[in-house]
């Protein structure tokens, strides 16, 4: 565009037709549940399909993944392009179909109390003169 500008100030023939005419579509990639993030794989086999700008995730293994329904939820992303919106929606599928993740939820409650309290012998169980 700044070049067609300058031939026009300079009087020199321009054209300003569209030469590439894409569409671009995006998915951002959302955890399923609260919990500890044991891996996450599949960008650079995403990245590798035709179409695709971007796979990007903005999380790593281990991290803690507690959804707060907001932006902070989003996990990662995938940008394709394509001559037409339904192509570009069938390159996102196929890309995302190739992302998978693991995560460990966190304990319950119930579990954390269990886990907490320190596990104590049944009377019977008790040496003798302990009791």
């Amino acid at each position: 565009l700044i070049t067609e500008h300058i031939k026009l100030v300079i009087g020199e023939e321009w054209d300003l037709r569209r030469k590439h005419a894409q569409t671009a579509a995006a998915r951002i990639l959302y955890a399923d549940r609260d919990g500890t993030l044991d891996w996450i794989d599949g960008d650079s086999r995403a990245a590798a399909v035709p179409g695709v700008a971007e796979a990007k995730f903005y999380v790593k293994s281990k991290a803690p993944i507690i959804r707060t329904r907001d932006y902070r939820d989003r996990i990662g992303h995938v940008i394709a392009a394509s001559p037409s919106l339904a192509q570009a929606e069938g390159i996102l599928q196929r890309a995302v179909d190739l992302i998978e993740w693991s995560i460990t939820p966190f304990p319950t409650i119930g579990e954390q109390e269990q886990s907490a309290v320190p596990h104590l012998p049944e009377p019977d169980q008790v040496a003798p003169g302990k009791r």
